[in-house]
């Protein structure tokens, strides 16, 4: 895979926010931006995050029919006080795995993959190691959590790196997929293929390579190709190249994505 991650797990970065998000497609939207009291119950939890929680700023977006409210609590600079925006560009963590589970359902649909397949039969030799069996692991087990494959993000050197105070030296640390599939593989697995559950980010970070395998192209390009263009939210939304400090489960995902794990940009 030619993608690398930031210490998050998949990690696309979008316009809108994600705090209590309710979206639904309208044409129009009229927008209700200010009216604190529009969604008590949605601006409580912003107010209760920052106030309780120690976030410096949080934002939401609802969509309701063809009404759109913005809610805000906190600052988006604690050195300036500046107000969070409508604008503001922020890490959708684990949400990412939406986009990703997507793009490999169509291209199973297109017949470019099955979700029957193995991992193996994409990534051969990448889980090679004791205990695994990726001739059993297929495509669908990696999407519901039913591989068996360990979670990078529980890793012990992972947390020591991604919890608390430490994430705030690491969380622009890059990581290539390998290498999350390798801190993950050091690991015994959780079960056997198809015979338990377990959320793991690794699953994702094993489909994103086998998006880029099965297409050709980068799992950002699929993505973009696929969903952000055609629904009009390129701009806004998008999975950022290396360079972009914006990516990955912090705020959303971290060691844990969806999480604070290392989550891949490219999936989680």
């Amino acid at each position: 895979m030619r993608t690398t991650t930031r210490a998050t797990v998949t990690t696309l970065v979008a316009g809108a926010v994600l705090a209590a998000t309710v979206t639904t497609a309208a044409p129009v939207f009229a927008a209700q931006t200010g009216q604190r009291d529009r969604h008590p119950g949605v601006q409580a939890v912003l107010d209760r995050g920052v106030m309780t929680g120690g976030l410096p700023g949080a934002v939401t977006e609802v969509r309701d029919g063809r009404h759109r409210w913005f809610g805000d609590a906190g600052v988006a600079d604690i050195a300036t006080g500046r107000p969070r925006q409508e604008q503001d560009r922020f890490r959708i963590g684990s949400t990412t795995k939406t986009f990703v589970s997507t793009v490999v359902l169509q291209l199973a649909a297109e017949g470019r993959l099955s979700l029957d397949d193995s991992m193996e039969h994409w990534l051969p030799g990448v889980l090679d190691a004791p205990g695994y069996q990726p001739d059993r692991i297929t495509i669908r087990q990696l999407l519901n959590h039913t591989s068996g494959v360990p979670n990078f993000a529980t890793d012990d050197e992972i947390g020591k790196e991604f919890w608390h105070e430490p994430f705030l030296q690491h969380r622009f640390d890059h990581f290539t997929p390998e290498r999350l599939v390798g801190i993950a593989r050091a690991h015994r697995p959780d079960f056997a293929p198809g015979t338990g559950w377990t959320y793991s980010d690794t699953n994702y970070v094993l489909a994103g390579m086998i998006v880029e395998r099965a297409s050709g192209s980068t799992l950002a390009q699929q993505i973009r190709q696929r969903i952000t263009a055609p629904l009009g939210l390129a701009a806004p939304t998008s999975l950022p190249p290396t360079t972009s400090p914006s990516t990955g489960r912090t705020g959303g995902s971290t060691p844990t994505s969806g999480t604070p794990t290392r989550t891949p940009r490219t999936t989680t």
